[in-house]
């Protein structure tokens, strides 16, 4: 749920068991997995305590990627590589813009988005 990206096993099932008992979630169950899913998916998982398969949590954006078993660890890795090999800098940059843009209207985010992006303009990253 804190995770930037998902990749998970076919055979995982994802979901919240702090109802089945009677605790509440205090690590984001209830604040970070409604902006990740929407309140009724959130809902449904938080007030039920059922898991359900990964693959059901592609659409709704908690899992990115669902692969075979088999596959989970060099799959990762794959992607792990992948990420690894563009820009620290302008990584970091996006994570930021998208994180703090989500806390704002949308104007202002562009107006963040403006700001890192001239900012990262005389990096040596662009070059």
């Amino acid at each position: 749920m804190a995770c930037d990206l998902i990749i998970a096993a076919e055979s995982a099932r994802i979901g919240d068991a702090h109802a089945n008992f009677g605790v509440f979630p205090g690590a984001g169950g209830a604040a970070i997995l409604p902006r990740r899913i929407g309140a009724t998916a959130a809902k449904y998982l938080l007030f039920t305590g059922d898991t359900m398969p990964a693959r059901e949590l592609v659409p709704l954006g908690l899992v990115n990627r669902v692969v075979p078993d088999a596959e989970l660890v060099s799959e990762v890795e794959k992607f792990a590589l992948r990420i690894a090999s563009k820009s620290p800098l302008v990584l970091r940059r996006m994570k930021q813009a998208v994180a703090d843009g989500l806390e704002q209207p949308q104007a202002s985010a562009l107006r963040l988005e403006r700001l890192v992006l001239d900012a990262h303009r005389h990096s040596h990253d662009i070059q």
